[in-house]
């Protein structure tokens, strides 16, 4: 029998709020926000667009980010998984204009969070809910960690002048490692390995959150 699908939580209002006005007096630059420890909020409201949207961005310091390759393919892989775990609520959440990224970046995981300010709450909670509760699915794991695999190696098909410039980021840049190697990572790290970097990860972190647009 035909069925509706259910309402999607994540549609905003048609009629949110606008906060900024381009009538007041433009906000040069963001301003730090009084906040708790072990978090810094910098803000800047959308004083020129006057578009309902928001866009935020987190980045996570922990003592676990050692920039090692093993560390960082065991990040991957479990922000791969995490992703694949929440990928049903984030496929509605995306239908109605939110997105999300997530990426280590030199010692720092960046996540970046962008939609509709009206729903923003609703994504979020499924963001942190995700985060909070994720544990490796071992089948997940197998078919995420061969996909990682062969992306990597697919980088042996590379122009001449990508290894050239990832030759001399790894004489530059005592954090950059050879493909090759983080294929040899990618082949030994274990589902533990990756469950234990995202506990340890959860466990201990600062952030540092900037968040601009429809929002106050």
């Amino acid at each position: 029998p035909l069925a509706l699908p259910r309402p999607n939580p994540f549609i905003p209002d048609p009629g949110m709020p606008i906060i900024g006005s381009r009538e007041r007096d433009p906000v040069i630059g963001p301003a730090l926000v009084p906040s708790g420890k072990g978090i810094s909020v910098w803000h800047k409201l959308d004083d020129a667009f006057g578009l309902p949207q928001v866009n935020l961005i987190f980045g996570f310091r922990s003592p676990v980010f050692d920039g090692t390759v093993k560390m960082d393919v065991a990040l991957s892989l479990g922000l791969k998984l995490l992703h694949d775990a929440i990928n049903e609520a984030a496929y509605e959440a995306g239908q109605a204009g939110f997105a999300y990224s997530a990426k280590g970046e030199d010692e720092v995981l960046v996540v970046r969070v962008s939609g509709y300010s009206d729903r923003l709450d609703a994504f979020l909670d499924l963001l942190a809910k995700g985060i909070a509760g994720f544990r490796v699915d071992p089948q997940r794991f197998a078919v995420i960690q061969e996909e990682l695999w062969r992306e990597v190696a697919g980088q042996a098909n590379k122009p001449a002048y990508w290894h050239a410039m990832q030759a001399s980021g790894q004489l530059l840049n005592r954090q950059r490692y050879p493909y090759s190697a983080a294929l040899e990572a990618i082949k030994a790290v274990s589902a533990d390995a990756v469950q234990a970097v995202m506990d340890k990860w959860r466990a201990a972190f600062t952030v540092d959150v900037l968040a601009m647009g429809n929002i106050d």
